[in-house]
């Protein structure tokens, strides 16, 4: 279930990173604050890295606990 949830996660991170290409706005909001567009998406770049990082240790950690 938890990889499930970081491919979730990653997908959704891409999705979003994707559209806001395509969004001709020059500022977005996060929590409240006006941000520029481009620390937005270098926010959600930072945060699938997160993701995509948490699930590949996971796949590791899993392979040397049952090595078969």
């Amino acid at each position: 279930m938890r990889k499930f949830n970081l491919l979730l996660g990653i997908y959704f991170a891409f999705n979003l990173i994707w559209s806001i290409f395509f969004d001709k706005s020059l500022t977005d909001k996060i929590l409240w604050i006006e941000l520029n567009i481009w620390i937005v998406r270098l926010i959600w770049a930072v945060i699938a890295t997160v993701l995509i990082y948490g699930y590949f240790n996971n796949g590791k950690s899993e392979k040397r606990k049952n090595p078969s």
